[in-house]
């Protein structure tokens, strides 16, 4: 029946290979409480690759352990008809959002694993993971550029010395919707250097950027959604 709806039948098999197979120790097996529901992973995020052979999709698992108390999230991969599933990030810290580089080689993903939100990318045969960029903010939506050489995605302005000092002071005070924070839009070479992994600005001008970009098929220009501001009174409009 899930099929029939449109549901991949990939999707349908990790989702019953991640079910848990048996109640906790004295607990009901027809009463739902929260210790069950923390054995439920969470999967998103499914992905095929470009030739259509493999899936990557994220999976998120409960972990508690000492002072630990977390959602933690990796990517996995799986074989098109739901076999051969495996891990394919590890660590303390977690993976998410992953996309298939155009020839299907690698896999971006996100991960704050070296203290802010950037880009990383992992050998789909395995491997160690490289970081691509190094940011002061947070990186937002990403996408490959069509040739594979370099990514483009969106990030919001970081804090201002006005706003570093503020946070020193233990200054909360704040005014709904002043000196909003914009969004911009950048892209970022594999083999940049060091100090370039934070990214060339695309969108400078004084308006926001919205989730929503794609490259032309020959990798040129980019399409994207902006506003005046990312506040909610204003909307998004293609530029």
């Amino acid at each position: 029946m899930l099929a029939r709806r449109g549901v991949p039948s990939i999707l349908v098999f990790v989702l019953l290979a991640l079910a848990p197979t048996a109640p906790v120790e004295g607990q009901d097996a027809n009463t739902w409480t929260p210790e069950l529901a923390l054995q439920i992973k969470r999967v998103g995020s499914v992905v095929p690759s470009p030739d259509g052979r493999l899936v990557a999709y994220q999976v998120g698992a409960a972990v508690m352990e000492g002072e630990t108390s977390e959602w933690r999230t990796h990517i996995h991969l799986a074989q098109a008809d739901g076999s051969g599933t495996r891990q394919l990030t590890q660590g303390e810290h977690s993976a998410t959002s992953p996309a298939w580089s155009p020839d299907g080689r690698w896999i971006a993903f996100a991960s704050s694993r070296a203290g802010t939100r950037d880009i990383w990318r992992i050998p789909v045969d395995g491997g160690e993971a490289q970081r691509v960029t190094e940011v002061q903010g947070s990186v937002g939506a990403f996408r490959w550029s069509p040739d594979g050489t370099g990514l483009a995605f969106t990030m919001t302005d970081p804090p201002s010395d006005e706003d570093k000092r503020r946070e020193r002071e233990k200054d909360d005070a704040r005014v709904i919707d002043a000196d909003p924070k914009m969004t911009r839009l950048y892209v970022v070479a594999l083999d940049a250097e060091t100090e370039q992994r934070r990214g060339r600005a695309l969108t400078p001008g004084s308006f926001s950027v919205g989730g929503d970009f794609d490259w032309a098929p020959n990798g040129r220009m980019i399409a994207f959604t902006h506003a005046p501001t990312p506040t909610a009174e204003d909307g998004y409009t293609l530029g």
